[in-house]
């Protein structure tokens, strides 16, 4: 029998973002140095890879200190992320169906779970009624990785000005 046809790509909505996105803005919320969300997103991406114990690593970060926070909200992520991929689904709050795979989205305010379809439809979060509703969208497990981030150029030295100095008696 010949093979099944492809499945198509994604649905993407004006208000999705990626999984890097969402943790790029609680790590941004928390006051962390671009150093650390650095480590911390990278852990992040290990973690979805080989298992949520990767991220005690966090406390070992900042001392305990400021990654506390931010470490349990990822944690928090983690585990949505791992419950949408698993089987079954769960359900998307609005249309009490499980969305398509590649269609779940994970909100941002609050963490709860809906379909792509369903995210346009909704001007505020049906859970808790933030007026900025948006969702990371969940890639399936068998999606490539995403590229990793384009290293930040040095900056750019400008040269300073010289001053010449006033000539005295003509010299010069």
């Amino acid at each position: 029998p010949p093979a099944p046809p492809p499945a198509p790509p994604p649905r993407r909505s004006r208000k999705t973002v990626s999984l890097d996105t969402l943790v790029g803005s609680i790590l941004n919320a928390m006051g962390i140095s671009i150093h650390q969300r650095r480590r911390v997103a990278a852990l992040f991406q290990r973690a979805l890879v080989e298992g949520p114990a990767v991220l005690s690593e966090l406390a070992g970060l900042g001392g305990g200190g400021p990654l506390l926070a931010p470490g349990q909200s990822l944690l928090r992520l983690h585990e949505r992320v791992a419950e949408v991929r698993s089987e079954p689904a769960p359900i998307c709050a609005v249309c009490r169906e499980p969305p398509q795979p590649g269609s779940a989205c994970i909100l941002c305010c609050c963490y709860g779970v809906m379909c792509v379809a369903c995210l346009d439809r909704c001007p505020t979060c049906p859970l808790c009624r933030c007026r900025r509703c948006s969702a990371a969208l969940v890639p399936p497990l068998d999606a490539p990785p995403p590229p990793p981030p384009l290293p930040t150029p040095p900056p750019q030295l400008r040269p300073q000005a010289t001053t010449r100095l006033p000539s005295i008696g003509g010299i010069g």
